[in-house]
């Protein structure tokens, strides 16, 4: 049974997601990517079938293939539809951020109906489209160890903020961070942000790393300590990369960073937020006082068995011993 992958191949989380499939999955034999409006892409790490185009997909991707996997959504309109008219069964693994495109199942324009299968990557994920009675299972995302090369990390000297390019209404927190650095104006922090103007909205005495990224394996070697005070995630990568190379990581208290492990929680308030989709969906607001009462107390610790704990959580949970349950999952339904 062969896979072929629809969509980015490039440094944002989606992109990743798809190269870590690709990499780790020999099932994928075929990949459409769609260039990213801003990113471009990047040619893929190991030798299968690929082509680039910002318009549809060809029949020949669909005759080459049984099975059809993407995230978060099409890419390119009628896809899911396209698809079913080959006969080929459709397997998505859906965001939560993204979440109130479920709630357009009875637009008949709507793709999701015709989706086989959603694969969960959080169990906050499934728990939602199972109680929406879509066809789903969970399946806890990998950490990709091998990208991500260990380096202990034995003081917390400084901390690290990936901002990225923000997310989507700032989801990776960067009001918070901004907060904790105006309560604490000594707070030792290195942002790495892809903002070409990143350094100016910034407190001084803020260490900014500006730049685009095409290879994220260098992004986490300025600091000690991952602080990633989110709104809302699909998966929530940047704690993944970070344990898989030993920094210990500071999330927000809630679903779904609290399904993996962490050397503190944030407090965090949850409102409601209804995107332009028109789902409510849970919004985490975490605490700034609560951080900067966090980062003080690890300031100048010791944290090498911290460190090492991280990497050893990520290499139990490590791609190479999940992928073929993946493959089963994406061609059957059934992991074993």
């Amino acid at each position: 049974m062969t896979i072929g992958i629809v969509g980015y191949s490039c440094s944002n989380g989606l992109g990743e997601l798809n190269r870590q499939v690709v990499r780790y999955c020999p099932s994928v034999t075929k990949w459409r990517i769609k260039p990213h409006r801003d990113l471009g892409h990047v040619p893929p790490e190991r030798t299968l079938d690929f082509d680039v185009s910002a318009s549809g997909v060809p029949a020949r991707f669909f005759n080459a293939i049984d099975t059809v996997l993407f995230f978060e959504t099409e890419f390119y309109p009628g896809l899911v539809r396209e698809a079913k008219k080959f006969g080929k069964r459709v397997v998505c693994v859906p965001m939560i951020e993204w979440s109130p495109m479920w709630a357009s199942r009875t637009d008949p324009k709507a793709w999701i109906g015709d989706v086989d299968l959603f694969i969960c990557p959080t169990k906050q994920c499934y728990d939602l489209l199972h109680a929406d009675g879509f066809p789903c299972r969970y399946f806890a995302w990998p950490f990709d160890m091998e990208r991500f090369p260990y380096r202990e990390r034995s003081m917390c000297q400084r901390f690290l903020f990936v901002e990225g390019n923000g997310g989507y209404n700032g989801r990776k927190g960067v009001d918070v961070m901004n907060r904790a650095k105006e309560l604490w104006p000594e707070m030792p922090l290195v942002v790495y942000s892809l903002m070409t103007d990143g350094a100016k909205k910034w407190p001084n005495g803020t260490d900014v790393i500006e730049g685009s990224v095409v290879d994220n394996r260098n992004v986490y070697d300025q600091g000690d300590v991952l602080i990633y005070p989110a709104t809302c995630d699909g998966i929530g990568l940047q704690p993944f990369e970070a344990m898989s190379q030993g920094m210990p990581v500071i999330v927000t208290s809630g679903q779904p960073w609290d399904e993996n492990d962490a050397i503190a929680r944030i407090r965090s308030t949850v409102e409601p937020y209804t995107s332009g989709k028109g789902r409510v969906i849970p919004w985490h607001v975490a605490d700034a006082e609560h951080l900067v009462e966090i980062c003080k107390g690890l300031a100048g610790k010791f944290i090498g068995n911290e460190s090492q704990l991280s990497f050893e959580y990520a290499r139990e949970r490590a791609w190479p011993k999940r992928a073929d349950a993946f493959e089963r999952l994406v061609v059957s339904g059934k992991p074993d």
